[in-house]
Formats: C-alpha cells, sequence, structure tokens
C-alpha cells in the first residue's frame, strides 16, 4: 500500500485521539482533570481560556465540541454555540456584533441584523462563543472597538459566555479578567502508545521499533505528548525506513518532503518518482516553489499584526502570477485554499495547514537571509 495514503488514513484516527485528550483545570485548589465537554456547561466564570502549547489539540478541541453540539451528541447548556478563528480576518476586523455573525453567511444576507438584535435584546444569556487562536490575534485586546474586545469585557452580550484558546505565551494579555483557566496537556503514555500502536496496526513490530529507537533519542521523547509532534514522527519514521533523522528540524524536512512527493505522485500522476531524500532533490518547478512559499510565511510573521491567513494579493505578488491567482493553485498541497462568498464575488484566501508548518518554513527562509538581516531580527 502507498505509504502517503497510509498516512492520510491514519490522520483521522490522529484527530481522533487529540479529541480524546482532557482539559486540566489550574485552579487554588489543585489541579482536578476534566472532560472536556465540561466546557459546554455553564457556571459563574463568564470567560474561560483554555491554553496549551502549539500542536496540543486546542483547535481541535473547539472543532469537536462544536460538532458534537451541532449534531446533538452532548449535553450543553447554552441554547447557541459559535466558533470563530481569530486568524481570519473578516472576525479580527470586525466592529460589531452584525460584522461578527456575518463569517457565517453573505454580506448580502441581512438575517445577521435581526439575529444581532435578538441576541442584544437577551444580553447573549444562554450564547457561547468559542474563540480560537488569542496568539494569534493579540494586538485585538488593544484595538479600541474590536468586537472581541468588547464580549471579552463585557461591553457587549454582557450574559454571553466566552471560550478563547490561546498558547501559553499570550496568556498574559488577560490578567486583568476574571476567568477560568484550563491547560490541555495533551496524550499521557499510555494515549501515546494507543495512537503508534493503531497507526502501525498493520505491523505491530513497527510499533516496538518505533518505542525502541525514540527511548534513544530524549530530543524527541520529550515532544511525544503533543499530538501534531508524534503524527509527525510515525509519518516520518515510516518513510525514513523506520528510523529517525538526527534533529527535531530534520523530522519537519522530512514530513515536507513526503507532502510534496504525495502531492507529485497522486496530483501529478509521477507514479515513478523516486523518493526525495532532501529539498535539493525536489524536481521541476517545486524548489523555487517552496522557497516563495518560505518567503510568503516569513512576510507573515513579520507583518504587524502577524498574518497566517494570506489574501490573493499577497500570494500573487511573492508568487510573481501576473493577474489573478489561479484558482488550482495550492502549492504543491501545502497551502490550504479557503471560498469565500462576498456580495456577488468569490474570495480566496490562503494558509498553511498548521501555524508550527508556517513557523518552521520562516525559520527555513530565515536561514538564507544575510547575517545581518538574521541579527536584525533577532
Amino acid at each position: 500500500e502507498d505509504p502517503f495514503k497510509k498516512t492520510k488514513r491514519n490522520a483521522e484516527a490522529f484527530l481522533e485521539n487529540m479529541c480524546k485528550a482532557n482539559c486540566e483545570w489550574v485552579g487554588s485548589h489543585g489541579n482536578q482533570t476534566i472532560p472536556s465537554d465540561r466546557i459546554l456547561a455553564k457556571d459563574e466564570n463568564r470567560v474561560k481560556l483554555i491554553f496549551g502549547a502549539p500542536g496540543i489539540g486546542k483547535t481541535t478541541l473547539l472543532r469537536h465540541l462544536t460538532r458534537r453540539y451541532a449534531f446533538g451528541e452532548v449535553k450543553s447548556d447554552f441554547d447557541l454555540v459559535l466558533l470563530f478563528p481569530l486568524r481570519e480576518k473578516r472576525i479580527s476586523t470586525a466592529k460589531s456584533l452584525p460584522d461578527l455573525l456575518a463569517y457565517y453567511g453573505k454580506d448580502t444576507d441581512i438575517v445577521f441584523q435581526s439575529l444581532s438584535s435578538v441576541l442584544q435584546k437577551s444580553k447573549g444569556r444562554s450564547i457561547l462563543f468559542l474563540f480560537d487562536g488569542l496568539d494569534e490575534a493579540v494586538h485585538l485586546l488593544k484595538e479600541e472597538g474590536s468586537c472581541l474586545n468588547q464580549l471579552l469585557h463585557g461591553e457587549l452580550l454582557p450574559e454571553a459566555t466566552i471560550v478563547i484558546t490561546s498558547r501559553p505565551g499570550s496568556c498574559s494579555h488577560l490578567s486583568q479578567l476574571h476567568l477560568k483557566c484550563f491547560e490541555i496537556q495533551g496524550f499521557s503514555k499510555t494515549q501515546i502508545k494507543e495512537f503508534v500502536n493503531f497507526f502501525f496496526k498493520q505491523d505491530g513490530s513497527r510499533s516496538a521499533k518505533f518505542f525502541s529507537e525514540l527511548r534513544c533519542r530524549p530530543d524527541l521523547n520529550g515532544a511525544v505528548y503533543i499530538p501534531v509532534n508524534l503524527f509527525i514522527l510515525c509519518s516520518v519514521f515510516e518513510h525514513e525506513g523506520q528510523s529517525f533523522p538526527s534533529t527535531i528540524t530534520s523530522c519537519y524536512q522530512s514530513f515536507f518532503l513526503q507532502l510534496i512527493f504525495r502531492y507529485l505522485r497522486e496530483k501529478k500522476g509521477e507514479s515513478r518518482l523516486p523518493p526525495i531524500a532532501s529539498f535539493n532533490d525536489l524536481p521541476h518547478e517545486a524548489p523555487e516553489l517552496v522557497r516563495k512559499l518560505s518567503q510568503l510565511c516569513l512576510n507573515g510573521l513579520l507583518s504587524d499584526p502577524k498574518i497566517l491567513v494570506f489574501d490573493e494579493k499577497m500570494v500573487g505578488d511573492v508568487f510573481g502570477f501576473e493577474g489573478p491567482v489561479p484558482e488550482d493553485f495550492d502549492c504543491m498541497g501545502l497551502l490550504n485554499v479557503h471560498l469565500e462568498e462576498v456580495a456577488f464575488s468569490t474570495i480566496r484566501t490562503y494558509s498553511l495547514q498548521h501555524a508550527t508548518l508556517q513557523e518552521f518554513l520562516s525559520a527555513e527562509e530565515l536561514k538564507c537571509l544575510p547575517e545581518e538581516k538574521q541579527v536584525r531580527f533577532w
């Protein structure tokens, strides 16, 4: 079986296992592990913060809870649950409740004005707002009139419940608020074993060899509690002939090469393409595309505020397209393409599959810059 099809299939198991992760309440009365569904229960805390390391499952948790609520698979104290990724421009630039709600429809829809009026009359009672990725939009906390700021401080819908996720480094920006904090702690040792056994379920000996190799690599062993890292390491171990590259950076490089290799074989029909060992082995125009994508990623992180979802102009300028970006362009499957209906037109935006991948490619671009520019960056 094509190992990349197997990787894709196991990705579903990866997401499922991520969603089983519990949150841990960090409070003055000691730590208490709670089921993730508790987030959908109303209590005396109007604002709740969920924090965790990059790739730990914050976004997946919110999507999982929203899905379960939508399909009636879980009890909830709320009549309406709305999920908003803060990296999306339409959300980060929203200055009013109708603007925020319009994320779920077209500009021409007037239903959001009516819904906004209903919510404001109820002061947001029995409404749960899920905001994902504060670390990707910290600037909103300093902007007067931002919808997020108004909701957090109770200036808008003072009886609504707000749940917001963040990486640990950005949590201090909420220190002035009275909130309850939850930490996603990632996989336990048992869950790590379960996931690895599932990934290599067609050959149990590979699981044993994976753990044997991992015990000799303390630099990698400390990272496997993070689901994204574990998924990447399993994929790389499979691809590299049941061994690990020498560094964690090399693991990310190998994972990227897998994605490109799979794209070239499946989308371009290059079934005879030999395995790719390094970026220098990439065929055709691929090396130049990776370089330009790395430049785009770094441009996004250097922007103020930083950009994780790119518009067509940014993509077109970096990749040198004359006119609109081609409809089928996804940079060898490395970019997710988002279609949004606005008025009578379709707008395309682009993002990496995960923020950590954008950070990795940014580092690849940074190390190629002249030394003085690298020093200026740091």
